[in-house]
């Protein structure tokens, strides 16, 4: 249930702070929810992440989806196939993450804000699935 009040409160953040600076919330716990294999809840907030960031912002509903989506299904796949440790886990969803922002957005964004971005984000996830290792949260929500 927190991990559902920090996607809701990083929605929010992301919408009313939308800086490469501020690290994006709901991440974290999106990657906690595919390791821990909460496929369906994964689902919907993915869902429901695309379609509050469309209305709130001039980005098409589908490359939301898309940037999420394979995301999501990047952490997946790296959750069944590779080590489900929480270090393992953050380096190969933040190299996804850089992978997904180059094929969603291109080179329209300065490589400095990219490694600024990717590096909040790696910090973020980090922390979170470190958090979450230590504290048994993954076999908590399952």
């Amino acid at each position: 249930m927190l991990l559902d009040f920090i996607i809701l409160g990083g929605i929010a953040a992301h919408i009313y702070i939308p800086s490469i600076w501020f690290p994006v919330w709901y991440i974290a716990p999106l990657a906690i929810y595919i390791i821990s294999k909460q496929y369906i809840r994964t689902v919907l907030w993915v869902v429901v992440i695309s379609v509050v960031l469309t209305q709130t912002s001039l980005t098409v509903w589908w490359v939301n989806i898309l940037y999420y989506g394979i995301w999501s299904l990047g952490v997946y796949l790296f959750s069944t196939f590779f080590d489900r440790g929480w270090a393992v886990q953050t380096i190969l969803s933040s190299a996804w993450l850089l992978v997904i922002l180059l094929m969603v957005s291109g080179l329209s964004i300065s490589p400095n804000q990219i490694a600024i971005f990717v590096g909040v984000n790696t910090l973020w996830l980090a922390l979170s699935l470190q958090i979450a290792d230590k504290y048994n949260i993954y076999e908590k929500i399952s």
